[in-house]
């Protein structure tokens, strides 16, 4: 846990803070027309911001905000193991030049980046069994290859029909080995408020000794990072690899 404390000379400065800036701090931390304190608490689905007097409401923190993108599947070659390249959406960055987003904050700042790949990198304890099943879930040895996967569970895997869903996420194999590593492209196609386009692939790679990486390429036309002094995050799950699931069969046919 990382704690910070506000320096003597922190407070010095402080005090030279106008009326109307504490105000807006004010309107964040106390409950309305109050000098209340709000603590946040969790409910199991959302978090909520109380007060000793009774005051409630539910916080936005965990609420998304969207702005159009295009990206591309991105893995370092330092992690591949042959197979063909990654696939480039460059000439879909067209795409993204619209106007239409989701932002509440009054944007005071604009910020460009040329060329931005974007890891994210997490430690998840599983070994080459997980590694096994998951190439066996996604078709890698298979003739057709990848397929679409989900977190949920197929309760009737014996049924003679199926349903697919347009917002399931699709699995491009780039390399792997069996019991090692697999390398692949994802491709999310959560739909979107009306207006606002994302072209979300990004590559995955996972190896037995539970080391997971995600990366992209951003492919903007427009600024890439648009900021306020209030800094959000959008938020992106990943199948975990116990428990992905893989439509379609092993045919000549996609699925």
């Amino acid at each position: 846990m990382t704690c910070y404390q506000i320096s003597e000379k922190g407070l010095e400065l402080v005090k030279r803070i106008s009326q109307k800036e504490k105000e807006a701090t004010h309107e964040f931390v106390y409950a309305k027309g109050t000098r209340e304190l709000l603590s946040a608490e969790w409910d199991g689905a959302s978090y909520y911001l109380t007060s000793a007097s009774g005051y409630r409401r539910e916080s936005t923190i965990t609420s998304t905000e969207d702005v159009s993108y295009v990206s591309s599947a991105y893995v370092p070659q330092c992690l591949r193991y042959g197979g063909r390249p990654t696939l480039s959406n460059a000439h879909r960055a067209h795409e993204s030049a619209v106007n239409t987003d989701s932002i509440r904050d009054e944007l005071d700042e604009v910020i460009t980046l040329n060329s931005v790949s974007i890891i994210v990198a997490e430690y998840i304890p599983f070994g080459a069994n997980q590694i096994v099943q998951l190439n066996s879930n996604v078709g890698s040895t298979e003739r057709v290859q990848g397929g679409f996967i989900s977190p949920a569970v197929d309760e009737d895997s014996s049924g003679t029909s199926m349903e697919m869903s347009p917002e399931m996420t699709a699995v491009d194999i780039l390399d792997y080995t069996l019991t090692n590593h697999i390398n692949f492209e994802a491709e999310i196609r959560f739909a979107e408020d009306s207006g606002v386009v994302q072209v979300e692939t990004f590559g995955v790679s996972l190896n037995a000794e539970g080391t997971c990486f995600y990366g992209m390429q951003a492919r903007r036309r427009r600024p890439v990072v648009t900021t306020s002094r209030r800094w959000r995050a959008r938020g992106a799950s990943t199948p975990s690899p116990r428990h992905a699931t893989r439509a379609g069969g092993s045919g000549d046919g996609p699925h």
